[in-house]
């Protein structure tokens, strides 16, 4: 069996709205308003956020295609704190990344490959 892509994934959340607002805002990612869960999605893939008290922080990687630079300036400009780099990923060519955390701490690399 080849899996293709994702198509789902469900991360837990303190604040739902709060999520949402998070992942529209900074990653420009589309909120799906008619659906049963609070949904936003980039390509084919969606992230569901889930309602919940007590849970552990997940890590998420993302592939961007913005350069470094602008990654830089579009997080500083909403104010999203930089934890660490940019750095050149060791384990593979050509890439940099940076790594942010959302409202509910969940950790996320942004990775840029250059050309």
């Amino acid at each position: 069996m080849k899996v293709k892509r994702f198509e789902a994934i469900t991360i837990p959340v303190s604040n739902i709205q709060r999520s949402l607002r998070f992942y529209h805002e900074v990653f420009d990612m589309t909120i799906i308003e008619n659906s049963n869960q609070p949904t936003v999605h980039f390509g084919h893939q969606k992230i569901i956020f889930e309602l919940s008290n007590t849970f552990k922080p997940m890590t998420l990687s993302f592939v961007v295609s913005d350069p470094m630079s602008a990654m830089e300036n579009h997080l500083k400009n909403y104010f999203v704190t930089i934890l660490n780099g940019p750095i050149d990923k060791s384990d593979v060519k050509n890439a940099q990344s940076i790594t942010i955390s959302d409202p509910d701490n969940h950790t996320i690399e942004l990775i840029s490959y250059q050309k």
